[in-house]
């Protein structure tokens, strides 16, 4: 058995001894006992880290250079994306924007038509003496089928577009409470600052111990 082998057939024991420790923690003897079990494992974690640091570091520093050497590789070719994706996407939008307002002003022409011939056809038949008709006619509502313009943007195999809405503040003072988030930042640094003295309203302040252990 090499030396890592026993470490590990050492170490993988030390849960269990620890529970069997902790639970004879209940006099000024069992509480020595549990210190020295605990400076114990801190022993042990840097037998730990003497044995694997070295190939840890090793280890590290090769990802580190695969890493750097990809990276050299893809930058020119994310500024590349950089360049081509938002001209794509502007001419793609500027066309959108041509062929709604296309399809709108031609949608608002043939209901102005639609009007028209109706308007048309009730005086008709009002010249001609039939006024129930013609009020028939005007009583109508204007139908007028949607007018749909196709896209004139060519469709490139493996390029499509997502959309993803947004948004910018307007009015802090006119945002609904569920939507403000607490500074828990800025709470922490209080609390560490003034110990028991914070006073935050809706904010309990309190500590919590943890043992630390020397080896």
């Amino acid at each position: 058995m090499n030396e890592l082998e026993q470490l590990k057939a050492e170490v993988m024991t030390i849960p269990q001894l620890a529970r069997e420790v902790a639970v004879k923690i209940t006099d000024n003897d069992g509480y020595t006992a549990g210190g020295e079990f605990l400076l114990e494992i801190k022993r042990r974690r840097k037998q730990v880290d003497l044995a694997c640091d070295p190939l840890i570091d090793s280890t590290n520093k090769a990802h580190k250079d695969a890493v750097a050497q990809k990276r050299m590789f893809e930058t020119p070719l994310a500024q590349a994306e950089g360049i081509i994706k938002p001209a794509l996407r502007d001419y793609d939008t500027k066309q959108e924007q041509i062929r709604r307002q296309a399809e709108q002003e031609a949608q608002e022409a043939a209901h102005k038509a639609e009007v028209e011939r109706k308007l048309a056809e009730a005086v008709s038949l009002e010249q001609q003496g039939d006024k129930q008709a013609a009020d028939q006619v005007m009583a109508e509502p204007v139908y007028v089928p949607p007018v749909i313009i196709p896209k004139t943007v060519p469709k490139v195999n493996g390029i499509s577009y997502t959309e993803r809405w947004n948004w910018s503040l307007v009015d802090i003072n006119k945002v609904p409470r569920e939507f403000l988030k607490l500074d828990e930042v800025k709470v922490g640094q209080v609390a560490r600052a003034m110990k028991s003295a914070a006073n935050i309203p809706g904010i309990r302040v309190y500590s919590e111990k943890s043992v630390r252990g020397r080896g």
